[in-house]
């Protein structure tokens, strides 16, 4: 198993969305660090539903797949 197979959906959104941006562009769109977009790339974390907006536009996908993708990504 590489560690493409243990991402999380959320974390293969994120690097599939990223474009070459970098995670200081995406984190001064959702107005969080870099070391939190960094994290989420890690899977040590999730956004919370507050950045859902923001986030959604800064990744050109919308709010509903974003909920799912994170719902998906969460672990019991």
């Amino acid at each position: 198993m590489t560690d493409a197979d243990s991402d999380t959906p959320f974390q293969r959104l994120l690097r599939r969305t990223l474009k070459g941006r970098t995670q200081e562009a995406i984190g001064a769109m959702v107005g969080v660090d870099q070391s939190r977009i960094s994290r989420w790339l890690a899977g040590k974390g999730l956004p919370d539903g507050s950045q859902f907006p923001t986030l959604a536009v800064a990744l050109g996908v919308s709010i509903e797949t974003l909920v799912r993708t994170v719902a998906r990504s969460r672990r019991p």
